[in-house]
């Protein structure tokens, strides 16, 4: 599947095996639907399961356990998802390569360690219906500086935004009720 660049349509509520991707080395877009709500999907473990975290030039390696290991294409730099209010928990996470997200379904939260260690995640296409934000959900998303889409949050958890290094400022928020403990440590702009 090496001619392989974009996968739509694929529906991430139904039963998918691990790394059905598998050497799919070229793929630069890929769009998940959901039929219905999850709570937890890692687009990670739809490629090529290791279980050594060595070093690949072509691939980000992320770590799911001390023994089990992804290795997701570089080449993957936009994820598009629909049919789910919720961003599941783990969805992109340490997926460093990812350079942009969207939702088409719109989304009210953003679970745990979404986009955690998404490093070169640069655009979000979130929107003003977000109302929750996770636990470590942005962390170390060190060139997001968009953030325009807290506005409405009532909700940030913890380490949320830890290490957002390029965000330079934050929105003044119109409902905001609790924020966790750290959950902008590291925003060295700010």
């Amino acid at each position: 599947c090496t001619l392989l660049t974009d996968i739509e349509g694929l529906d991430g509520s139904g039963s998918l095996g691990e790394a059905i991707f598998r050497a799919c080395e070229n793929i630069a877009k890929l769009t998940v639907n959901f039929r219905t709500q999850v709570e937890q999907f890692y687009v990670s473990k739809l490629f090529e399961k290791r279980t050594s975290g060595e070093i690949d030039a072509s691939y980000d390696i992320v770590k799911i356990s001390d023994s089990v290991y992804y290795a997701v294409p570089k080449s993957l730099v936009t994820l598009e998802m629909s049919g789910q209010s919720e961003i599941p928990s783990y969805f992109a996470y340490g997926m460093t390569s990812l350079q942009s997200f969207n939702n088409t379904s719109g989304s009210s939260s953003v679970g745990d360690h979404s986009f955690d260690g998404c490093s070169n995640l640069a655009s979000t296409g979130l929107g003003s219906t977000v109302t929750s934000i996770a636990s470590y959900a942005f962390s170390n998303c060190s060139s997001l500086a968009q953030f325009s889409f807290l506005k409405n949050v009532s909700t940030i958890g913890e380490f949320a935004f830890n290490g957002c290094s390029s965000m330079t400022s934050i929105p003044s928020f119109a409902s905001l009720a609790s924020i966790g403990t750290s959950a902008f440590l590291g925003c060295s702009s700010l």
